[in-house]
């Protein structure tokens, strides 16, 4: 994360107006990484355009069977398996599952290219 937040300050430092795509593969969980890449970058002319974090996606990824990947997996199940991962108590679980079914039925319905 160092390493991240070096390299966006240099940037800004410059006046950079890079669309920037970023993936973490630190081996500490960062539950807040975009707000922290966000706050890094804020008053600045960049954008962040992606924000992978690797660690919380291999986490996923090895909850299930060891030759599954990721497209193997309906999104509903990544989103448990992330609840599983961040140890979401049991009491939050019922309204974030809500919402993010809600989510997902909006983008279907306002998406046509949607499968």
């Amino acid at each position: 994360m160092d390493e991240i937040h070096a390299k966006l300050e240099a940037l800004k430092k410059n006046e950079s107006t890079a669309w920037i795509e970023i993936e973490y593969t630190g081996n500490s969980i960062i539950s807040d990484l975009r707000e922290m890449i966000d706050e890094t970058v804020s008053g600045s002319a960049m954008e962040i355009r992606r924000v992978k974090n690797r660690v919380v996606m291999d986490r996923v990824i090895r909850m299930g069977k060891e030759e599954e990947t990721l497209d193997d997996l309906e999104p509903a199940d990544v989103f448990t398996r992330c609840l599983d991962v961040f140890e979401v108590p049991e009491e939050d679980r019922e309204e974030l599952t809500a919402s993010y079914n809600l989510i997902v039925q909006s983008i279907y319905e306002d998406d046509k290219h949607v499968d």
